[in-house]
């Protein structure tokens, strides 16, 4: 939980102590601001709160980014709302899908980066490029405001993965040949073999700071775990296994 201290200009509470989960996100918290105070706003749309944290001087919209990325214990922020916007409308094209944006041109490349992630549902191990006519945004500054690089309206903006993702399911057996038993869980083709491991680890009940596992499969050990599945050419039903290499300070090698 985090101690904030929420102040409003011109109003007679003068400074709120609240403690909110640093596990939520911004919009989270702006919502319980919205349901709270808004009696000192009268907003309509609790997306035109504005919160400013006192501490690192940056300003906050509605987005989901998580409190504990940029909030600490006893942070001040001040509250306050947009007076002035200019809405920026443009296109989000990725593979195939192309997704209308109009949003207020106040935005910032991290905040449209959050926002393309989750609007099209890719896996946050995937690295991305944005692509604005000759502009790799993805370079820039992330709190640098679109505003400032001249989008056009109805222009448009291209996500580029750096590796080819597939989103297609597959089922693939974990086999573990030190106890004798196996498991069977889906996966995306674009996860990578972390999350293979990382269902392992569970099923086995082991630390994942004290283990190490060796990953083979079709009779290669991988040791790369941020590979694709896909580029690792996993077919549905196909079996990794898992050895038990190193546990607790003993070796199984």
């Amino acid at each position: 939980m985090l101690n904030l201290y929420l102040q409003i200009p011109d109003s007679n509470i003068g400074q709120y102590s609240i403690r909110f989960p640093q596990s939520k996100q911004i919009s989270d918290l702006i919502e319980w601001i919205y349901d709270n105070f808004n009696q000192f706003f009268k907003l309509q749309n609790k997306n035109k709160i504005n919160i400013y944290n006192n501490g690192n001087g940056q300003n906050y919209r509605c987005s989901n980014q998580l409190l504990s990325s940029c909030l600490k214990n006893n942070d001040i922020l001040i509250l306050g709302e947009i007076q002035q916007e200019k809405e920026l409308h443009f296109f989000l094209e990725y593979q195939s899908l192309i997704t209308e944006i109009k949003i207020e041109d106040d935005i910032t490349i991290q905040e449209l980066m959050e926002f393309a992630y989750c609007t099209f549902d890719i896996s946050n191990d995937i690295k991305l490029d944005f692509m604005y006519e000759n502009i790799n945004l993805s370079n820039q500054n992330i709190k640098k405001k679109l505003a400032e690089f001249n989008i056009q309206n109805n222009g448009k903006i291209q996500i580029v993965p750096h590796k080819i993702i597939d989103n297609n399911l597959i089922n693939i057996q974990i086999l573990f040949r030190d106890i004798g038993s196996s498991i069977k869980q889906q996966f995306q083709k674009c996860d990578i073999l972390a999350k293979i491991v990382q269902a392992a680890i569970q099923y086995l009940q082991l630390d994942q700071n004290t283990a190490a596992l060796s990953v083979i499969y079709k009779g290669r050990y991988y040791n790369d775990y941020k590979i694709t599945l896909s580029e690792m050419k996993l077919m549905e039903d196909d079996i990794i296994e898992i050895k038990i290499s190193y546990c607790g300070g003993q070796s199984y090698c």
